[in-house]
C-alpha cells in the first residue's frame, strides 16, 4: 500500500486487488477495504471505474471516496482512496455517475437524521459536493436506475425512520436539474430493492426491497407511460439487500446469499446459485455489477453470523444460465 500525502484533507491510497479464482460462484480478494465499513454506496461508470461513497463503522462515519479502475482485459482492479472532509458524513444514498461528477441522492447523517439533498460531486475535484436539489422528503435506501442517453435517474421508494417507507416513483432529470413524482407503487412503500433499467424496452424492473418487518419477493416494471405493475412471478426469496447486473438477456440479482437469474423477455425466473457465502450473510454492503468481466462486485457489510462489520471484498461470477 503506498500513501501520498497531498495535505490536511485529501490523501490517495492504492490498492492491488488479487482474486482468487479458484472457486466456480465466488472469488476472495486478498486486498481488503481500507476499513471494515457497511452502508457505503457503490456505483459503475459503465466503462472503467467503480466508486464508492461513504460508509459507517459502528458509530464513525467514513467520508471517503474510493475510486476503483478496471484496465481493458484485465480484472484486477486498483483503487484511489480520496478523503473528502468532515462535513460531509453521509451512508444509503443512492448515486450515479454522469459524464464528469456523481450525483449523490438522500441517506442517513450522523446525528439520526435522515438527508433530503441531492449533490453533484466532480470527480476531478471530490471534496467539493454542491447542494443542487432537494427530495421530497428526507430519506434513504431509494432504489436508483439511471437513463444514461437521456440523463435521466429514476428513483424508486425509501425509507424516513419510524417505519415510514416511501412509495413514490421520483424522475431527476440531470438537464434541467428538476425532479418531480411520476408514480406510486403498488403494494405500498419499500427500501432498499434492486432496479434496473431496460433500454431496448425503456422499462425499469424493480425487485424485492424491505417494508415493515420483511424482505419483499415481488417484482414490479416500470413503463414510460408511468405505469407501475406487479409481475405475475415472483423471486424464490426475499433477498437482503439486493444488487441487479443486466446481462445475458436478462437480469442476475444478488441477495442474501443467492443468485438468481430473470428473463426481460419470457419473465422466467431461475435460482442459479443458492448459500454463496451463506456462513456470512452480509447485510448492508455495496454491490455493483461489471458486465463486461461478467462479475458482481461485494463490498464490505455487516455479518449477521458474527455481528462484525467487514472489509472482505469478494466478487460473484455470472455464469451463463443456459450453462447451469
Amino acid at each position: 500500500m503506498l500513501r501520498l500525502k497531498l495535505g490536511w484533507s485529501l490523501s490517495v491510497v492504492v490498492l492491488h486487488l488479487v482474486c482468487d479464482a479458484s472457486l466456480n460462484w465466488t472469488h476472495s480478494c486478498t486486498t481488503r477495504l481500507p476499513w471494515s465499513s457497511e452502508s457505503h454506496t457503490a456505483v459503475f461508470d459503465g466503462v472503467s471505474a467503480v466508486y464508492v461513497i461513504g460508509g459507517q463503522n459502528e458509530t464513525h462515519f467514513q467520508d471517503t471516496v474510493l475510486r476503483y479502475t478496471l484496465k481493458p482485459g484485465v480484472t484486477e482492479p486498483t483503487a484511489q482512496l480520496h478523503f473528502i472532509g468532515q462535513s460531509l458524513r453521509v451512508v444509503s444514498g443512492a448515486a450515479v455517475v454522469d459524464d464528469d461528477h456523481l450525483l449523490y441522492f438522500g441517506g442517513y447523517l450522523p446525528g439520526d437524521e435522515y438527508s433530503s439533498a441531492i449533490y453533484r460531486i466532480p470527480i476531478a475535484a471530490p471534496a467539493n459536493w454542491s447542494l443542487i436539489n432537494r427530495l421530497p422528503r428526507p430519506q434513504t435506501g431509494c432504489a436508483l436506475a439511471w437513463d444514461t442517453f437521456d440523463r435521466v435517474a429514476y428513483l424508486f421508494g425509501g425509507y424516513s425512520g419510524r417505519r415510514s417507507y416511501s412509495d413514490q416513483v421520483l424522475r431527476y432529470d440531470a438537464d434541467n436539474n428538476r425532479l418531480h413524482v411520476v408514480a406510486r407503487m403498488p403494494g405500498g412503500g419499500r427500501t432498499s430493492a434492486a432496479a434496473l433499467f431496460h433500454p431496448p424496452t425503456n422499462a425499469i424492473f424493480l425487485f424485492g426491497g424491505f417494508a415493515n418487518v420483511s424482505w419483499r419477493n415481488e417484482i414490479l416494471r416500470y413503463t414510460p407511460n408511468g405505469l407501475v405493475t406487479t409481475l405475475d412471478v415472483v423471486l424464490p426469496y426475499g433477498l437482503e439487500y439486493p444488487c441487479a447486473a443486466l446481462l445475458n438477456g436478462g437480469a442476475y440479482i444478488f441477495g442474501g446469499g443467492n443468485l438468481i437469474y430473470f428473463s426481460l423477455t419470457t419473465h422466467r425466473v431461475q435460482l442459479l446459485a443458492e448459500g454463496i457465502r451463506r456462513e456470512q450473510s452480509l447485510l448492508r454492503y455495496a454491490c455493483v455489477a461489471i458486465p463486461a468481466v461478467h462479475r458482481m462486485f461485494v463490498l464490505g457489510g455487516r455479518s449477521k453470523a458474527a455481528g462484525g462489520v467487514s472489509d472482505e471484498i469478494f466478487s460473484i461470477e455470472l455464469h451463463d444460465p443456459a450453462a447451469n
